[in-house]
This record gives structure tokens, C-alpha cells and sequence, in this order.
């Protein structure tokens, strides 16, 4: 009878220790910040709301211009508590074919870009003339003549005061084209609010990508060094 009630504590002290962890599993996962992309602009622009204040906004005032791979923060707006995602916009008067761009946020994997996925103003659904932005000049790029593409990030940290940093942003690409970069607040999937054109950014530049035989010559160097080191320990 006792090592029956003791096999009974220790299966109910089992059940309650997995009920927590997948609790806290859970909660943890729920609130796990993400960034997705390429995303299907038109989705985010039908019904959309525009003009500043904005949700998120580069330094400021602006806008600056960086080179690319540069890591650039992104910090809250006075309507931050208000959305639920942010949408980091991409824009180019346009794209080479063979270009590829990448989007990097804080430690998260990156989102790729290719001439494929950017598309017109009006493919996009943007409007030709969007309150803060219009026909303002970023880094050599009009927004409504230009072509578009973007990355939303979800699972935002709540809280925060205007001002916060939210993560570093980097954008690196293998062509040095002109890249503006936009901020649009979004609430259920839709846009709700924008930074101006001086909370942008401008990318130029380019960040080379090895070459498979680069790469597989430095494999190489670095397992040949570590032989050497092995050989010289014993």
C-alpha cells in the first residue's frame, strides 16, 4: 500500500511537471518575435490607413544612409501600442535581374529578395501619394515610382516606450543598387500608420557573396590547419 501511494505521488508530480513545462513552453513560443517574407504586399494595403506619427522609425531626424550590411537600429513610435506587426518595406526605382538582397533582423534568420519578388505601386496597392512619404526623395528613390517589396515582423515585445530599440536592421545585397527602406505599422495584417520619409532609410552599395570555390577553399584552409594543429599536440 505505501509503495502503491508513492508510485501514485510520483506519477501525479510527473503529470503536473510536464503540464508546467508545456505551459511555459507555450507561453514562450506564443510571444517568440519573427520575421516573415517575402510578403505579399496587397494583402497589407487593402483598406490601409497612412501617415505619420508611426509605430516604428529609424533614427531620426532623417533620413540616413547607410552601406550595405550595416546594421541599423529601428526603434518605437508613438503608435507602436497600437499595432501588432511592422512592415519593413523595400523600395528601387528598380532591381537587377541576378541582385540578391537580403534582410536581416536582430539575430533572425534573414528574408531574401530577388528582381522577382519586387512589384509596382500599384501592384502593391499603394496609393500614388501616401501622407509623410509622397514624392520624397530617399537615397535617389521616388516611393510611388519605384518598385516594391517586404518583410513583416511579428510577435512584438509589448511594453516598450516610444524611442525603445527594437532590434538592428541590415540589409546587404551582391549589386550596389539604391534601396529605400520604409516603416508601416500594421494591426491584423493591414496598415495602419507610416514613418515619414525622414524615418527611412537609404541602402547603397554592395556586400559580395563568396564564390563556391572561395568558400571551398577556405573549408579546406581551416581543416588543413586544424591537422596541423592535431599533428603538433601529439
Amino acid at each position: 500500500m505505501v509503495m502503491e501511494n508513492v508510485m501514485r505521488g510520483f506519477r501525479s508530480l510527473l503529470a503536473t511537471t510536464a503540464l508546467v513545462g508545456g505551459l511555459v513552453l507555450t507561453a514562450a513560443t506564443a510571444h517568440a518575435t519573427v520575421i516573415s517574407g517575402p510578403v505579399d504586399l496587397s494583402t497589407f494595403t487593402k483598406g490601409a490607413t497612412y501617415g505619420p506619427a508611426s509605430a516604428a522609425t529609424f533614427t531620426e531626424p532623417g533620413p540616413i544612409t547607410v552601406s550595405s550590411g550595416t546594421a541599423t537600429p529601428l526603434y518605437t513610435g508613438p503608435k507602436y501600442s497600437m499595432v501588432d506587426s511592422i512592415l519593413l518595406e523595400l523600395s528601387a526605382a528598380s532591381v537587377p535581374t541576378t541582385d540578391v538582397i537580403s534582410l536581416t533582423f536582430g539575430s533572425l534568420s534573414p528574408v531574401t529578395f530577388t528582381a522577382t519578388n519586387f512589384v509596382s505601386t500599384s501592384t502593391a496597392g499603394f496609393p500614388t501619394s501616401i501622407k509623410g512619404i509622397a514624392q520624397g526623395n530617399v537615397n535617389g528613390v521616388v516611393f510611388p515610382d519605384a518598385v516594391h517589396a517586404g518583410a513583416d515582423i511579428t510577435g512584438l515585445p509589448t511594453g516598450l516606450l516610444t524611442g525603445s530599440l527594437l532590434g538592428d536592421v541590415t540589409i546587404s545585397q551582391t549589386i550596389a543598387t539604391n534601396l529605400r527602406v520604409d516603416v508601416f505599422g500594421d494591426l491584423n495584417g493591414v496598415i495602419i500608420d507610416n514613418a515619414a520619409n525622414s524615418g527611412a532609410i537609404g541602402v547603397t552599395g554592395s556586400t559580395p557573396v563568396p564564390e563556391p570555390a572561395s568558400l571551398l577553399l577556405l573549408g579546406t584552409g581551416v581543416l588543413a590547419l586544424g591537422l596541423l594543429r592535431a599533428r603538433r599536440a601529439v
